[in-house]
């Protein structure tokens, strides 16, 4: 903004104003003081808006944060919000940014504003001038409201403090982060927060409930989506209790998966169906339990240490008898030598330790916030339920048990019931993301 800019909007102010010999002596003086509260706002625009020339003006491509909503981004790079909307036009005007896509900032200067954006309700812009320490009549010009005590409905509010770029959390929190930005089908996926008081809070994603947790203002979500989910700008929704509903698109792009063709003869091919079904119900009635606390303090490890290759990944497309790709391999397989010992990928209780139909001699480790590791087709089993385990300790050997066509170990992870790709789980190191975000340490050696 330049100084001639800021002298006309002054003249603007005045010529549009209420006539002040129309006044007393009190509504002159209240009238005085809103003039000198505009103009003093228009020169602090001045200062802290930079002279720029009437050339074109670089156009920014910004990556979407939680958080960065159309108000927030206005606020930020100092535009109306139709401007940038125009910008990254879409038919439903309602939908915010997608999280990992980017926006475009046309004619931004390159100055950001800092501040906070807040959605409330209760004690207006009154309350929010004394908690911030602000001017509540420049507060009330800066969010172009017609009365400082007109009340805000969750009406976002813009208020000029901190350092950190202004950001539309949902009512009562004070970060959020997404774990992985975008993401892709098959990840083990978490938000975490802070939170401004203790919440009772609703997640989901698209269709899927996400297991959420809270203690001491903090908040922890965890949820999987499976290797079938597609891809697309899917809606991460917050209902806090008592506040409205916050939703932002989180965008998830295609995975990357092998294929593979299985043939199934003889006794292998008439496999018994209601078999399968019941063992999978009653695994199921475990899996979707979920326990208030990570059981967990350090980084996941395989559950193998020697082991011949890596025979089949999460997520290959599978076709049975030349049929159709219209499942999925649900967890890792490492081919190995029968015997071989089989270890806890972390810390955990013991909820399932016997020979299974399908799965054979079978591990079900629960790590607690409702994920769960599997370790299947064991020759031997060396532990029992209920029975505490440490990472890296022995629960069994490699054998070829159950419906198994040679020695091998199957390993999966789920999450609230959704098998998740255990390798990626390492790779990304999410174990010590989420106990960061529970204020716990992550002990690694």
């Amino acid at each position: 903004m330049s100084v001639k800019t800021t002298i006309t909007g002054a003249f603007d102010i005045l010529l549009t104003a209420e006539a002040p010999l129309m006044m007393n002596k009190y509504q002159r003086a209240g009238y005085l003081f809103r003039i000198s509260i505009r103009l003093l706002w228009l020169v602090f625009l001045a200062l802290i808006n930079p002279v720029v020339a009437q050339e074109e003006l670089p156009i920014i491509n910004h990556i979407v944060q939680p958080g960065d909503t159309w108000p927030a981004l206005a606020w930020r790079f100092g535009m109306d919000e139709s401007d940038i909307r125009s910008a990254n036009f879409h038919i439903n005007a309602q939908r915010q940014p997608v999280i990992g896509s980017g926006v475009i900032i046309p004619n931004s200067t390159g100055v950001e504003r800092t501040g906070k954006m807040l959605n409330v309700n209760n004690g207006g812009l009154l309350q929010q001038a004394i908690i911030h320490n602000s001017n509540v009549w420049l507060l009330s010009l800066l969010n172009d409201h017609s009365h400082p005590y007109r009340p805000l409905l969750y009406r976002p509010i813009f208020i000029p403090v901190g350092q950190d770029p202004p950001r539309q959390y949902p009512e009562g929190f004070s970060s959020l982060e997404l774990s992985s930005i975008p993401s892709q089908p098959g990840q083990g996926l978490a938000i975490r927060a802070q939170l401004k008081e203790e919440l009772v809070i609703k997640t989901s994603y698209f269709h899927l409930p996400v297991n959420t947790f809270v203690k001491d203002h903090r908040l922890i979500g965890i949820f999987g989506t499976g290797a079938f989910f597609k891809e697309g700008d899917h809606e991460l929704s917050i209902l806090p209790e008592n506040g409205p509903l916050w939703s932002q698109p989180w965008r998830m792009v295609p995975g990357e998966w092998t294929f593979e063709d299985i043939t199934l003869t003889g006794e292998a091919a008439a496999i018994d169906a209601e078999s399968i079904k019941l063992e999978r119900e009653r695994l199921a009635a475990i899996w979707n339990q979920a326990q208030g606390l990570p059981l967990w303090n350090s980084p996941f490890q395989q559950p193998i240490e020697e082991y011949l290759s890596n025979s089949s990944d999460y997520g290959a497309r599978r076709s049975y008898n030349g049929g159709p790709y219209q499942s999925y391999h649900e967890g890792v397989d490492f081919s190995a030598y029968g015997g071989t010992p089989v270890y806890s990928p972390a810390e955990g209780t013991i909820v399932l330790a016997e020979r299974l139909f399908v799965r054979g001699g079978a591990v079900l480790i629960d790590h607690g916030f409702g994920i769960f590791s599997g370790v299947y087709h064991l020759s031997e089993v060396l532990v029992q339920p209920g029975q505490d385990v440490d990472k890296g300790e022995m629960v069994g050997k490699v054998g070829s048990t159950g419906l198994s066509t040679g020695n091998h170990l199957h390993w999966d992870m789920l999450i609230g019931g959704t098998w998740i790709d255990a390798e990626e789980w390492l790779v990304s190191n999410l174990a010590c993301w989420i106990l960061d975000g529970w204020d716990q340490p992550c002990l690694v050696e």
